[in-house]
């Protein structure tokens, strides 16, 4: 039912689930009488799924919150357990296995000591349990997306370090940006791009020339 949920919800206008995805990474307040009834955690892993399913016409996206038998969240993504990797979010597209994780969370202690590094573990363990899994024997990309309300500036630093110890790559994204830039995508892999907000020790002028 979570498919069906989203692929009915990404009939919904740009400017509506755009609009929408905001509000609740703001944990503001909406008059929609369903998204009313979602606790904005769960709300904005829903906007997120339903901003890639509309977004992402030949992949596959997988969210891992709670959900009625409507396909409706009631809860956040359970976290990692035994046979579960905990990732909010998987998208599968070709060879590419990718994770995304979203978070209301503009603390910087959050998002740099908590979410980056889980997202660095759920990347590796992702990677190990594909390989061990023959109905994933194609894949062979990985890579993860951090989306929040606005992204603190260590979080690039963070980033960084994790590629150099691990090779894991995670893209931060802040919401308002995702939404706008998820109109224009084909793949998955184009949001494979660092922001200029989420600068490591790269200059910001160096990278303000590159962005796209």
């Amino acid at each position: 039912m979570k498919q069906k949920a989203l692929h009915e919800w990404s009939e919904e206008p740009w400017e509506f689930l755009h609009n929408e995805l905001i509000k609740s990474s703001k944990k503001g307040y909406t008059d929609n009488l369903v998204l009313k009834e979602i606790q904005a955690p769960a709300r904005f892993e829903f906007l997120v799924s339903i901003v890639l399913q509309k977004a992402l016409k030949s992949a596959e996206i997988h969210p891992n919150y709670i959900a009625d038998d409507q396909g409706i969240p009631y809860s956040t993504a359970g976290g990692q357990k035994e046979g579960v990797i905990g990732a909010d979010i998987d998208v599968f597209e070709k060879n590419v296995h990718a994770l995304v994780e979203p978070t209301i969370s503009s603390a910087r202690s959050f998002q740099v000591e908590h979410e980056i590094p889980s997202i660095q573990e759920h990347i590796l363990s992702t990677n190990e349990m594909d390989f061990d899994n023959l109905d994933k024997e194609h894949i062979n990309e990985w890579f993860g997306l951090f989306i929040a309300p606005k992204i603190v500036s260590a979080v690039g630093n963070r980033i960084d370090i994790v590629k150099q110890e691990s090779g894991a790559e995670i893209f931060a994204w802040e919401a308002k940006d995702f939404g706008e830039f998820s109109k224009t995508v084909n793949s998955i892999k184009d949001y494979k791009t660092t922001r200029s907000y989420a600068v490591g020790p790269v200059s910001y002028t160096h990278l303000r020339a590159h962005e796209t």
